[in-house]
């Protein structure tokens, strides 16, 4: 009632507050990033509504930004709230870690895209395409989609089938890397050689492929 905030000491070190420090709502969201600042408001008053808060938003500090996570209970008399009840946790790590992952991909995804060489890869129960790189596309002349639709069968000339399935059969796809026959979506040959792996992609064994 009196718009007054009691932190726990972890929560005055977190926010780097002195523990004498009498906090009131206006001061706790002068901490609150200004970028993040409309966004707790607006969650908070709804949380009036709805009885949930749960949230994740940067706060500043003498030390730097840090991302906290932050969660309220309740409580209620006479269907009015009184009080809450909240935990903060110091997140800034694991923001950290997401960031990096997220760059990660976004790395990935631009070398496997503008890679030189063609890059597939193939299910190795199906045979279907997975995924290809922009190369592949600009070689075969399929678009994405085109290609999610195909098997290794439907790139290989017809008269080739009969040693992709013994090869498949064998166990040897992998590592026959001999020069072979392509057919492009218009028709035209192409000779190949290919780099395949096998690895593990989205919980489904495949075949990494690299074409020259």
């Amino acid at each position: 009632p009196g718009n007054v905030l009691e932190l726990s000491e972890e929560t005055h070190l977190i926010f780097e507050i002195p523990e004498e420090t009498e906090i009131t709502y206006e001061m706790y969201l002068s901490k609150v990033h200004p970028a993040d600042r409309a966004m707790v408001i607006e969650t908070w008053q709804a949380a009036f509504i709805s009885h949930e808060f749960d949230i994740e938003y940067r706060i500043m500090t003498d030390k730097g930004i840090k991302w906290v996570r932050e969660r309220a209970s309740f409580e209620i008399e006479n269907s009015i709230i009184v009080a809450a009840l909240g935990t903060v946790q110091d997140i800034t790590e694991k923001k950290k870690i997401e960031d990096s992952l997220r760059e990660s991909e976004t790395l990935y995804k631009n070398l496997f895209n503008n890679s030189p060489f063609a890059i597939g890869i193939l299910e190795k129960k199906t045979q279907r395409f997975l995924e290809v790189n922009n190369t592949a596309m600009n070689l075969y002349g399929y678009t994405k989609e085109e290609f999610l639709k195909l098997t290794a069968f439907d790139i290989r000339v017809p008269a080739e089938h009969n040693v992709l399935e013994h090869q498949l059969s064998a166990g040897n796809y992998s590592t026959d890397t001999s020069i072979r026959k392509h057919k492009k979506k218009n028709g035209d040959i192409i000779l190949v050689e290919p780099s395949i792996s096998e690895i593990k992609y989205k919980g489904k064994q495949v075949y990494l492929i690299t074409i020259t």
